[in-house]
């Protein structure tokens, strides 16, 4: 038998459920460490429930977020995207970009070790995060290279490898041409 639930929280709901479960599990744990005699029953009292009043007063009292953590994104982004234009034109040594072909006769990089460097590598979250800032890999990749055609082209060559050796990589190919038009067929 198989159960799937899903439940939304606002985040005030949220954050009050984690300060109780929180709290309850300091009680347990205080209890079980001072606890000497095993006979003794152990009660656990659950925290006060805050008000409505007192749940919205402390969402309009939270801060802004920080300057900084937008400023840490944006260098991270700018990171993935360094990164990945190195991958890119790594991967694309030795291709005929006509047909996306190897070109005969020319040294062709190991692009199985190229994905699998780049997944242990210190820059595979900025990649990832990069790709997702632009809505997918196809999109990346266009990004990068400035040709819609060739980000569809590629990415099917380079989803297939990657499932194996950077499935995270993989998992972020639109199954969908994101370039096609509302009006073409």
């Amino acid at each position: 038998m198989k159960l799937s639930l899903k439940i939304e929280y606002s985040e005030q709901e949220y954050l009050a459920a984690v300060n109780n479960s929180t709290s309850v599990m300091a009680q347990l744990m205080g209890l079980m460490i001072r606890r000497k005699n095993e006979d003794e029953p152990v009660t656990v009292e659950a925290p006060p429930r805050k008000t409505e009043q007192e749940v919205e007063a402390a969402s309009v009292n939270e801060p802004e977020p920080l300057p900084e953590a937008a400023a840490k994104q944006q260098k991270l982004l700018r990171k993935g995207e360094k990164a990945f234009v190195n991958f890119i034109h790594e991967w694309l040594k030795g291709i005929d970009m006509d047909t996306l072909l190897p070109r005969e006769g020319v040294e062709q990089p190991d692009r199985d070790q190229l994905l699998r460097n780049t997944a242990n590598g210190p820059t595979s979250w900025a990649i990832l995060q990069f790709i997702a800032s632009c809505g997918g890999l196809q999109r990346a990749i266009a990004k990068v290279t400035s040709d819609e055609r060739l980000a569809v082209e590629l990415a099917r060559y380079i989803v297939p490898p990657a499932s194996i050796s950077f499935y995270d990589l993989a998992d972020t190919y639109e199954h969908i041409n994101p370039f096609k038009k509302d009006d073409e067929e």
